[in-house]
């Protein structure tokens, strides 16, 4: 059996068992560990067949393999941090934002008024 077809097994297998887990468990304490997961394994899965397409292609085709592999490369580094975070059980503190200062980013390019106050047409 070849590469390709082993990794289209095991996704196959994992889907199933990802969609067992929702089904059978929901959002019961295991569930949503079991299900980040699998994700987390099927992704892994997902960038190896992209790879393997990426050196098979040639030109542009291979351009686009590379490309979504790094996009999936991505969504896998945040997807570990939630599987961290499910299994760390670590609270997010509610002004973590605040602290580092992104509200002030947002408010910065308005200067904290109101756009329609700036542009006010008089008759």
């Amino acid at each position: 059996m070849s590469r390709s077809r082993i990794i289209v097994a095991v996704s196959a297998f994992l889907w199933v068992a990802h969609i067992v887990v929702c089904t059978s468990l929901g959002s019961s304490p295991p569930g949503p560990v079991l299900s980040d997961i699998l994700q987390l394994v099927i992704g892994g899965l997902l960038i190896t067949a992209m790879l393997m397409a990426a050196k098979r292609s040639e030109g542009m085709a291979r351009a686009f393999w590379r490309l979504a592999t790094g996009a999936y490369t991505l969504w896998m580094i945040a997807q570990s941090l939630g599987v961290y975070n499910d299994l760390a059980r670590t609270p997010v503190p509610p002004d973590t934002c605040r602290s580092l200062g992104y509200h002030k980013a947002v408010k910065a390019p308005a200067g904290g008024r109101s756009p329609r106050s700036s542009h006010q047409v008089t008759p």
